[in-house]
């Protein structure tokens, strides 16, 4: 697969508020859990960063875009973001390439509770993070085509609301980092992810 995508457009990438399941260790994937008020707050403070950066770079009106995942965690945080954006005309949009990496059988789970319940696969990940497929999940790999062209198509400020295993697939696609790094990246819920002239920041 051809990396360093290249969009035409600055890229803001944020990862939702925190939920329960984030704050009890919990694999979360594509089960739609709510935030939590920790995490609205998060949402919101993202939003203050965001409006900042936005008015230093002083783009014209009706921009950045805001695309999110349809998980409404997602879904909440870009709510509460656009909130704080307006007056400015920025309506959120959902793409389903954005939905988090399903985990199949670990949602839910801890991360003790999967090394105890699939020791076997826990074992697979770390020998191939990227290609691995939880049980009834998907692999990172397999995600990644849908992601390049999304990023690939992007032509303008865009603001894009996920989750981190999306974040970390976006990271090693635009080149921002190797492979290796991408899956370890962190990924915090109250940062953003600004992608600008090929170089990487955070706020």
């Amino acid at each position: 697969m051809t990396v360093s995508v290249r969009p035409e457009g600055d890229l803001y990438l944020v990862r939702h508020g925190e939920t329960d399941w984030n704050r009890d260790g919990r694999f979360q994937g594509q089960s739609d859990v709510p935030l939590n008020r920790t995490g609205i707050e998060q949402a919101r403070q993202c939003g203050r960063r965001l409006a900042a950066l936005i008015a230093a770079n002083a783009y014209p009106p009706g921009q950045p875009a805001l695309i999110c995942s349809p998980l409404r965690r997602a879904r909440q945080t870009a709510d509460e973001i656009a909130t704080i954006l307006a007056p400015r005309p920025v309506i959120p949009k959902t793409d389903a390439a954005l939905t988090e990496i399903a985990f199949g059988q670990w949602e839910g789970l801890t991360t003790h509770e999967v090394k105890t319940a699939f020791p076997d696969d826990r074992k697979s990940r770390k020998r191939d993070r990227w290609n691995f497929v939880p049980p009834g999940g998907e692999s990172f790999a397999s995600r990644a085509p849908v992601l390049r062209n999304l990023l690939a198509d992007i032509d303008r400020p865009t603001i894009l609301v996920c989750h981190a295993g999306v974040i970390k697939i976006c990271l090693y696609l635009l080149g921002a980092t190797d492979l290796q790094s991408a899956l370890v990246y962190p990924i915090f819920q109250d940062r953003i992810y600004a992608w600008s002239n090929r170089r990487l920041a955070e706020h």
